[in-house]
């Protein structure tokens, strides 16, 4: 799946790597639509951020962290 987003490059402060806040944003965006959509992949790590920038890949960090607890 492959998504053209606009945004601003930047490089975070202390890294040299750059980061594009918009494309990670869209990337959990829709990383939370597909385990909405298919729950197991909360629990079968089957999903991969491919990017250039290791600063942008990074900054994704865990995103089951930043799911609601289905247990809640």
């Amino acid at each position: 799946m492959f998504y053209d987003v606009s945004g601003k490059e930047s490089i975070p402060e202390g890294s040299s790597s750059i980061v594009n806040v918009v494309e990670v944003e869209m990337v959990l965006c829709v990383y939370r639509e597909l385990v909405h959509l298919h729950p197991d992949l909360r629990t079968k790590p089957s999903v991969a951020v491919i990017s250039p920038y290791k600063a942008q890949v990074s900054s994704t960090g865990s995103p089951n962290a930043l799911l609601p607890d289905p247990t809640a």
